[in-house]
């Protein structure tokens, strides 16, 4: 990935690409022909494949979800809508994790939650502020 993201580092190859492999020790493209299209680090495939830019844009959105569910959470008037916004936000990091250390970009189930936890997170966030 790292070879892959120096050929054009500001704006990436783009996807339909495969990575460069610098050491083949096993050729598994018999059982797998689309493994050089997908890394398990979906961080680093995605900083490969969209350089600076590309990574930043489709990256923002954890910063903003996470952003957004810490307001919530400040802005919870009763606890459930603290607890809820306290769930976007560990929802938010564990997608994250998922992301970097498997294909959480390739997994229906860890978008279909996170956009669950974005949704929440930005629904309780915008709700007006009720002063006493």
């Amino acid at each position: 990935l790292i070879l892959t993201f120096a050929h054009n580092p500001v704006l990436g190859r783009g996807f339909g690409f495969e990575y460069e492999e610098k050491v083949k020790v096993y050729d598994i493209s018999e059982f797998l022909q689309d493994y050089l299209y997908i890394a398990h680090n979906g961080v680093l495939w995605i900083w490969s494949l969209g350089g600076i830019v590309g990574f930043s844009l489709l990256w923002l959105i954890y910063p903003v979800s996470a952003t957004f569910a810490m307001r919530a959470y400040r802005k919870g008037q009763n606890a459930i809508e603290r607890a809820a916004g306290l769930s976007a936000l560990g929802v938010t990091m564990v997608c994250v994790v998922q992301v970097w250390g498997d294909q959480g970009f390739n997994s229906y189930l860890t978008l279909i939650v996170f956009g669950a936890a974005f949704g929440i997170a930005a629904k309780l966030e915008a709700e007006p502020e009720v002063t006493s």
